[in-house]
């Protein structure tokens, strides 16, 4: 799948997801742990994932923790900010919390 073919399909994606919650918990200032909580309806296909929220708010997901299997899901994630790799900042979840299957 090409670059441009990602890029109209996550646009898709985020239109589709729906209205959920995005919220980034502040159970420590991320300068101390480094770590975060993202909750919000996960989609997306061939590794690129987006979580998107309730007033649109959404952010690019990358990672480790089982995210495939949650896809149109409601989550929480866990994980840290960093780079990704096209440049721009992502979510690199390292743990996934199910908290129910996200409302079109």
């Amino acid at each position: 799948m090409n670059r441009s073919t990602r890029a109209i399909l996550l646009a898709t994606l985020l239109v589709g997801a729906g209205a959920v919650g995005l919220a980034q918990d502040e159970a420590a200032p991320p300068e101390e742990s480094g770590e975060s909580t993202l909750t919000g309806c996960l989609a997306g296909t061939d590794g690129q994932w987006m979580i998107t929220g309730d007033e649109g708010a959404h952010a690019v997901v990358e990672g480790g923790a089982d995210l495939e299997a949650h896809n149109g899901h409601r989550v929480r994630l866990t994980g840290r900010w960093q780079e990704s790799a096209e440049g721009d900042e992502a979510f690199v979840a390292e743990a996934v919390e199910h908290l129910g299957v996200c409302e079109e």
